[in-house]
């Protein structure tokens, strides 16, 4: 028997639930109520009881537990007693140390019960529900999971066969203790003594300490969750969302000057109204400073902030303000860190009101403390903040608008009205902004490795990229992606390129990781290997999937035995792992918490922090429009880099932390769709003729990420931005049209000067050659223009070489071997459209109507990838099969290997699109299987030329659905081969009346239409008419004059379902309906109206066409036009007709079904098949 401890025990999924400080104070209330009554000469009875009530209290009263014949007590299924049971325990009092199981005698009468009651449950209950069997006596738990006894203990065939001799009483002895002597003890001896079942040992005096002490313990908190219904009844664990605590969240908007609005379904975020404005806050007191400074009147090129005045106030404000909130966020998260380290004494709060009272109190902390090395600071600062250390961070440097305009100093410090529901205690007294922000945040713990029971809530970085996601995303369709959601793709693309990458370089065969680990033998070299993988994400938002890859790297390299110290020293006596792209570190079984005076343990965090430090300079990349985003990104990466800061020499009086590396350059601002030079710019031989070498630009950026002093960081952004500039001018794309445009233009002037003396036949050869001359110096003369008129745009960036990590010695541009993303969502409008037809990406994808997403992929897939590079991004399911979206869908499917494809469903916490992850290669397909997921669950295996062929990917259908969709598609014809679908026509409504008069006619719309009728309008729903003369010369009219069409609702909600009637009265039809008009004669409409109301056209529409999306469609003929059509013989036709007139006259089910008999037949579809069909649909 194995005995494991409660953090081996318990799932990282059941250890990242959340409760609150009251949770966690009446477990431990409870638990020592149930020590203090386990007196050692009470009844086994009484230690029952006791034992009850304590679970029931950790169950929160959810479950019936109680005894039941035999068994001592038992946890039942749900709150009732007739439910199957969950848990058996066997319940021994405290003297009886005979007969209770310890770790060194297991063979005991509480075990040999145990098995007793299990066979009773499995064998003749018949109970395959039991979760965890217990055997205790209150001091001691031994916990075995049912499925361990279900293989060993169930699965005995001996023992089985012999309890059910012991039951039939066929066997030499008929009473328990005959069971228990000969059989279970037995049965123990042979095979739990020194076998392989688990056995969860708690004791409980191993917790006393952490009982006795006021403070937060994260093993007395994990021992809780041991008594948890996710443990004891494996319930369904609550994937953790890192929700925002909504009081959290509106009051910090309120701080700022803002507020949350849901308008027409989208959540979006606005400055609050003028009537509940206040001057305090940072928008409207920066406002006002950018106002009376002058310097807002004075600034140039003010209209790349907006539109208007208005917006760019709002918007200069709040780029000035996000840096501000990012320090104090970082501040705070800063304190939480130093708290959790052991042996580090942090005396007061860094972020304390006694000392931060004022704006030029937060501008002394910004700029005095943490921006100036510990002997550098003046001798008050020293004594002020005594705890606080120095970490190198820019982030508490000016920025460049803080250059230009001012820093929080400037801010008036007025009093601030408290927010309506602030749970402050001052709510009567007039605090400024600054004493608001403080004793706001003082409200909420920032620390992942203790528990303040004033804290309302844990804020980690993860909820504040959530806030701030949403803060960025008001206006440009960008949204926080769901934690589950970056963890799956990270994985999914990051190992594979993990395995491709050491398949390619020592030319291996290697199928997973741990092929890999057995075949590593060279650390130094599989470490760069490693570090080799370059990953960008082009719309980097809160950098939420770059923190996602900086972690699983890191468990990758500990997973492959590579994770050394700076030594070459293995890390090997700790357990590393990535969970919902955390990392979580194991110590002896338990959460590793940083203790500098601890040689091992210090040893790990350096490791960390040195092996962090390295992947974010050399793997990580990210680009984004958003200057706030960007910043936002870059204060995540130094959190994540805090986490594991160490300290240099912990007995100093000022111990000094290994200072953070300069990041941010890495992280960039621009427009990733705008680039003056292409991917496949020639950048020549920038060797010749240059000061400056690709390497001479790597080893600037290296430095500049590990320079230390505000001088030299200049010094090298100045050498970088030189570099930067050189390789701009050796671009030959426009020196060499240049050049060419001169030679043209000198030989046609040649030509010209000496045609006079050519021969005839000669002149003609000259002025062929002179017109060829002249078409190819149009063309340059347009490439120059179109290059001119992209060098003033803002926001250009620069793919070519901005990067300098992606270019080779020769500045040939290499490319990603990963890129991954969330991009916004949204249809371009005429100005955007105008915008990106500058580059070099909107000719591959623009449509109609054209999101901006398809440009993300097209840039990303086919022009920022390397060549079997992996791309994974989460996009909308519009682009599985709205038309739209074919060319970018055609694009993936023609030029990529597509690998897998999830269906997720609405992923995204109050947005109601559907979205889908896919993960493709940048490779063309050959024969490809497409992995396809519901959720993250597997459905199928599906040809990419399956999609391709019918452009759509298919990501709801399962075998037997694609099976009937197949069987459907046999031998037929498309519908827009042989009608068309003209829609209604579009009238205002101002010509429109619900009143009827000779003078006018029904506008007939959708909601007059029914299956095989037509139907007046509802008190809801009014018929509408209009007049006679408005339409009479309509275009449309002539369409709608005809003796016989199908008419059918055009628009289609979440519920499918086509509905359609057979016009024989020429109506006039409005714009909420198409009309069908053949153009086959060989078909007839009777049969293509009974074909469109029965489920197969629904089912195959659903599936096949519009891929079971909810998003409304508009059944033109993209969609409509792709049902196929089976010819039928005249008799079936015939019968069809007949049956379409009764059903006209008086519909009823019966006859439907009739005719969806003959439709059925016609498509060679089975019973079990109409079934399916139609339990799906809910026909």
């Amino acid at each position: 028997m194995k005995f494991i401890k409660v953090n081996d025990a318990l799932s990282q999924d059941i250890k990242s639930i959340k409760n609150s400080p009251e949770e966690y104070i009446n477990f431990k209330n409870n638990l020592l109520k149930l020590i203090s009554q386990n007196e050692i000469n009470e009844s086994e009875e009484f230690t029952k009881n006791n034992i009850k009530t304590f679970l029931h209290s950790s169950l929160k009263q959810k479950y019936e537990i109680n005894t039941k014949q035999r068994i001592d007590l038992a946890i039942y299924s749900e709150n009732e007693y007739s439910s199957p049971i969950s848990t058996i325990i066997e319940v021994k009092k405290k003297s009886n140390k005979f007969e209770m199981m310890s770790q060194q005698r297991i063979n005991t009468k509480s075990l040999q019960e145990l098995i007793l009651y299990y066979l009773n449950e499995r064998i003749d209950k018949k109970n395959i529900q039991l979760k965890k069997l217990i055997i205790t006596d209150t001091d001691n738990w031994y916990i075995f999971d049912a499925v361990d006894f279900e293989k060993i203990v169930y699965g005995n065939k001996e023992l089985v066969n012999l309890y059910k001799q012991f039951i039939n009483k066929e066997l030499s002895g008929t009473g328990t203790d005959f069971f228990y002597k000969h059989i279970a003890a037995a049965f123990i001896e042979d095979n739990l003594s020194n076998g392989e079942i688990n056995c969860l040992c708690i004791k409980i005096k191993d917790y006393e300490k952490y009982l006795k002490s006021e403070k937060y313990s994260r093993n007395l908190d994990n021992l809780r969750k041991i008594f948890s219904n996710y443990f004891l009844l494996k319930t369904k664990v609550p994937k953790p969302q890192n929700k925002i605590d909504k009081t959290f969240y509106n009051e910090l908007l309120y701080i700022l000057g803002l507020e949350e609005k849901k308008i027409k379904k989208e959540k979006l975020i606005k400055r609050l109204p003028e009537n509940e404005r206040q001057p305090a806050s940072l928008i409207e007191n920066t406002i006002t400073q950018l106002i009376v400074s002058g310097k807002f009147e004075s600034m140039s090129h003010s209209s790349k902030y907006g539109n208007n005045e208005e917006e760019q106030l709002f918007n200069i404000s709040l780029q000035l303000i996000i840096p501000w909130i990012n320090r104090i966020l970082f501040i705070k998260l800063l304190e939480g860190y130093l708290k959790s380290i052991k042996n580090y004494t942090l005396n007061t709060n860094i972020l304390d009101s006694k000392k931060v009272d004022d704006t030029h109190d937060l501008q002394e902390l910004f700029f005095l403390v943490l921006a100036v090395p510990i002997p550098q600071r003046q001798e008050y600062i020293k004594e002020k903040y005594k705890d606080v250390p120095y970490l190198n961070s820019s982030l508490f440097e000016l920025t460049e608008l803080e250059k230009q305009f001012f820093s929080i100093n400037a801010l008036n410090n007025i009093p601030i009205q408290l927010y309506k529901k602030t749970k402050l205690r001052e709510k009567n007294k007039g605090l400024n902004i600054v004493s608001y922000i403080v004793k706001f945040f003082e409200n909420y713990s920032f620390s992942n490795n203790d528990l303040d029971f004033n804290h309302e809530q844990l804020i980690n970085p993860s909820i504040l990229g959530l806030v701030f996601e949403k803060l960025n995303g008001y206006k440009d369709g960008s949204y926080y992606t769901p934690t589950n959601i970056t963890s799956l793709m990270t994985s999914k693309v990051i190992e594979q390129t993990v395995i491709d990458k050491f398949n390619t370089n020592k030319k291996w065969n290697c199928k997973n990781l741990i092929d890999l680990y057995n075949k590593i033998e060279d650390i130094p070299e599989a470490n760069n290997i490693v570090e080799s993988i370059k990953i960008c994400d082009p719309t980097v938002g809160s950098g939420h999937f770059l923190i996602s890859a900086l972690n699983k790297l890191i468990s990758i390299k500990y997973d492959l035995g590579i994770l050394v110290d700076e030594d070459g020293k293995r890390i090997k006596d700790y357990e590393i792992k990535n969970f919902e792209d955390e990392l979580i570190i194991l110590d002896d079984h338990s959460e590793f918490i940083y203790n500098p005076k601890n040689q091992e343990n210090h040893r790990l965090q350096k490791t960390l922090f040195i092996e962090k430090r390295k992947l974010i300079e050399k793997t990580l990349f990210g680009v984004d429009i958003n200057p706030n985003s960007v910043n936002i990104c870059r204060l995540r990466l130094w959190i994540e880099l805090l986490k594991s800061s160490y300290i240099n020499d912990v007995d100093t009086d000022f111990p000094q932390f290994e200072t953070l590396p300069n990041i941010d350059i890495n992280i960039k601002q621009g427009d990733s769709l705008l680039s003056l030079y292409t991917t496949e710019s020639n950048l020549g031989e920038i060797t010749k003729d240059s000061n400056y070498k690709v390497q001479d630009y790597k080893d600037a950026i290296t430095q500049y990420i590990n320079s230390k002093s505000k001088s030299e960081k200049n010094n090298l952004i100045l050498l970088i931005n030189n570099i930067k500039k050189s390789f701009k001018n050796r671009i030959k794309t426009e020196q060499n049209k240049l050049r060419k445009k001169r030679e043209i233009t000198a030989e046609i002037f040649e030509i010209d000067n000496q045609l006079q003396l050519f021969e005839t036949s000669t002149k003609r050869e000259t002025n062929k050659k002179r017109k060829l001359l002249v078409a190819e110096l149009k063309n340059i003369n347009s490439e120059l223009e179109y290059i001119e008129s992209r060098k003033n745009i803002d926001n250009i960036f620069e793919w070519r070489f901005e990067f300098p990590e992606i270019l080779n010695e020769n500045a040939d541009f290499i490319g990603f071997d990963i890129i991954i993303g969330n991009p916004p969502y949204f249809n371009l409008n005429a100005v955007q459209k105008e915008l990106y037809k500058l580059g070099d990406i909107y000719e591959h994808v623009n449509s109609r109507v054209t999101n901006i997403t398809s440009l993300f992929i097209y840039l990303s897939l086919f022009k920022l990838l390397k060549e079997d590079g992996y791309f994974a991004f989460i996009v909308p399911k519009s682009i599985t099969y709205v038309d739209s979206w074919s060319r970018i869908r055609n694009d993936i499917l023609t030029n990529s290997t597509v690998k897998e494809v999830y269906d997720v469903g609405k992923a995204f916490d109050g947005v109601g699109l559907e979205q889908v992850i896919l993960i493709c290669k940048h490779k063309k397909p050959v024969s490809n299987i497409v992995e396809v997921y519901k959720g993250f669950n597997p459905t199928n295996k599906i040809n990419q030329n399956y999609f391709r062929d019918n452009d759509v990917i298919l990501t709801s259908s399962n075998i037997k659905t694609l099976k009937i969709l197949d069987i459907i598609d046999t031998n037929t014809t498309k519908l827009s081969d042989i009608a068309i679908f003209p829609r209604g026509e579009t009238i205002s409504s101002k010509y429109l009346t619900s009143v009827i008069n000779e003078e006018k006619t029904l506008y007939l719309g959708g909601s007059n239409i029914n299956q095989f009728s037509f139907k007046d309008g509802s008190s809801r729903k009014p018929n509408q008419y209009v007049d006679k003369i408005l339409i009479r010369d309509s275009q449309k009219s002539v369409l709608n004059n005809r003796d016989k069409k199908i008419i059918y609702q055009n628009i289609m909600s979440s519920k499918a379902k086509i509905v359609a009637a057979l016009d024989l009265k020429k109506q006039y039809t409005g714009d909420t309906v198409n009309n069908l008009i053949l153009t086959n004669e060989t078909f007839s409409y009777e049969y293509l109206l009974a074909y469109l109301n029965s489920p197969i056209a629904t089912y195959y529409l659903k599936y096949k066409i519009i891929n079971n999306a909810t998003l409304t469609v508009h059944l033109d003929k993209p969609y409509i036009g792709k049902l196929p059509i089976k010819k039928i013989d005249e008799a079936t036709n015939l019968k069809i007709s007949s049956l379409i007139k009764r059903i006209q006259l008086d519909y009823s089910s019966e006859l439907h079904s009739e005719l969806n008999n003959i439709i059925y037949s016609i498509y060679n579809i089975d019973n079990d098949e109409i079934t399916l069909i139609e339990n799906d649909l809910n026909w």
